[in-house]
């Protein structure tokens, strides 16, 4: 088994290693790290750059905004916001069950929240 893990490319160890924690049921972002690490000390790449890795990726603007968007969509979910906006749009359009296409993409919603939402907008015969 030893043999067949230092035949391993260090990609692939990392690869192996990220399942194998996940297996154990460690949080996904520890297991990504250590793994990531471990790769990195397998390779002889300096632990001490690590940290500048980290700020460098850290300091990509466009990358934030995604888990800011994720936490629009969730309060707005959570405040109702998306609720009003929906019936915001009904009363706009005049109570057409499209409203909710006009309001999906200002109301940074998941799929499942949206399509939670759009069931009741719908007449019975299209459900």
């Amino acid at each position: 088994m030893l043999e067949l893990w230092s035949n391993m490319g260090a990609g692939t160890q990392m690869i192996v290693l990220f399942f194998l924690l996940l297996a154990l049921r460690l949080p996904v972002a520890f297991a990504l790290g250590l793994s990531a690490f471990y790769a990195m000390w397998s390779i002889g790449f300096g632990l001490e750059m690590a940290g500048d890795l980290i700020a460098t990726g850290i300091a990509k603007y466009s990358l934030l905004a995604i888990p800011f968007f994720i936490l629009a969509g969730t309060l707005m979910g959570s405040l109702g916001i998306a609720e009003r906006m929906i019936r915001f749009f009904r009363v706009l359009i005049g109570g057409l069950p499209e409203a909710w296409v006009l309001s999906a993409p200002l109301s940074a919603c998941s799929g499942a929240r949206s399509a939670a939402r759009v069931l009741p907008l719908l007449p019975p015969s299209a459900r």
